[in-house]
């Protein structure tokens, strides 16, 4: 599973990914779409919903409460 928060006015784009070494964990990544690069930081977290929270807040995307 992979899920993509992009946000184009920012040129960033978040990306969520399902940990094949860790049934059940989720990795949240962020990308700046301008230079490629994949910036250095990183979390994994155990909850879906708590990873989207993250995704979207890291993607500057409205996060409903």
């Amino acid at each position: 599973m992979r899920i993509l928060f992009t946000n184009e006015d920012e040129g960033t784009q978040s990306r969520l990914v399902a940990l094949q070494s860790k049934p059940g964990w989720y990795a949240v990544t962020l990308m700046d779409l301008d230079s490629g690069e994949v910036l250095p930081c990183a979390r994994h977290l155990q909850d879906l919903d708590s990873a989207i929270k993250l995704a979207r807040q890291w993607a500057n995307l409205e996060v409903s409460k």
